[in-house]
């Protein structure tokens, strides 16, 4: 579990956690943070699950349906079309978002924000904003396992 010892909810909750590992005489790993500057696709995940956590829907299905579909399409989808060779159906194969420049990578990322605020109504963090991400980085290891 991460917890900011800057916050005094959070210290509280963390000496809780710790004493009853404490009595419970097991192995336990301690370590500390630090911070450091979140690479470009380490953001999107962050903020893709963010997303998802608003809503209540997978993360999965967040980077598929808004980010990859409705707010980037071009991006993802626009290449060629591919033709099964047993069903002869025609497919299209989304791009990974690992096979972007950081020049598509960072108009990808503005176009989702964009999309979280005006049609979801959910405002994303920008990456400078480290106190808000932060927080969701908690958040998100507290809710993991619904994501």
């Amino acid at each position: 579990m991460i917890y900011d010892l800057s916050n005094s909810i959070q210290s509280e909750r963390a000496k809780r956690r710790f004493d009853s590992l404490i009595g419970s005489g097991r192995l336990i790993e301690l370590k500390e943070i630090t911070k450091r500057s979140l690479s470009q696709n380490n953001y999107l995940h962050l903020i893709i699950s963010y997303l998802a956590m608003e809503l209540g829907l997978t993360i999965e299905y967040v980077k598929q349906a808004y980010y990859k579909y409705e707010s980037n399409y071009d991006l993802f989808y626009g290449g060629e079309n591919h033709i099964d060779g047993i069903t002869k159906k025609t497919y299209s194969v989304s791009r990974s978002s690992s096979d972007l420049t950081k020049e598509e990578m960072t108009l990808s990322i503005e176009r989702f924000r964009n999309f979280s605020s005006q049609i979801c109504g959910i405002y994303l963090p920008e990456p400078n904003e480290e106190q808000f991400l932060n927080d969701i980085r908690i958040e998100i290891e507290r809710q993991k396992q619904y994501l």
